[in-house]
């Protein structure tokens, strides 16, 4: 729904000297998160289920999570694929990306390609409606689309940062 109601405003976006664009993406910021329902319900959603994965670790205590930035819409026609192998993490204005997140709005049978797939893992994420990914933004899960020749791709894409919650983790006496 939020997708539709945006597709108007998705601009065209190019990787490097490319002559064709590669997707159209529309960028959501923060400050749409408290004036649209759908928005700020997709964001609590996403924000509680990264705190269910940092309990898990045994790590929620110590850090805290957000979206500083903000998330993109992106929609690609067949064809059209952000191919380059990369990271979310690269420096700059990037440093503070922690984990990245994808769900996929569209779905593309396996055999018509059109997911996700992450170079040293050996791992390929098939584009299923609805379905959310999360992963470390750093080198340690490079990843690119993958192409799909007959269907179209959206997704929401964009980072979630940890940031310290100044309490001290307890050292492990046994270890």
């Amino acid at each position: 729904q939020i997708f539709d109601n945006r597709k108007d405003y998705m601009q065209d976006r190019y990787i490097g000297k490319s002559l064709m664009p590669v997707y159209k993406r529309h960028t959501i910021y923060p400050r749409e998160y408290l004036t649209d329902p759908i928005i700020l319900n997709y964001v609590n959603d996403l924000l509680d289920l990264t705190r269910e994965y940092l309990k898990l670790w045994g790590v929620d205590q110590y850090y805290d999570i957000n979206l500083v930035d903000g998330f993109n819409l992106q929609s690609y026609k067949p064809y059209q694929i952000y191919h380059n192998w990369h990271c979310e993490r690269t420096g700059g204005t990037t440093l503070y990306r922690s984990l990245t997140f994808m769900t996929y709005l569209s779905d593309i049978p396996a055999e018509a390609g059109g997911g996700t797939e992450f170079q040293h893992h050996d791992i390929t994420v098939s584009a299923e409606r609805g379905k959310t990914v999360i992963w470390p933004s750093d080198f340690t899960h490079i990843h690119r689309g993958q192409l799909t020749e007959t269907h179209e791709k959206h997704i929401v894409t964009g980072w979630i940062n940890i940031n310290d919650s100044g309490q001290e983790p307890e050292l492990n006496p046994h270890g």
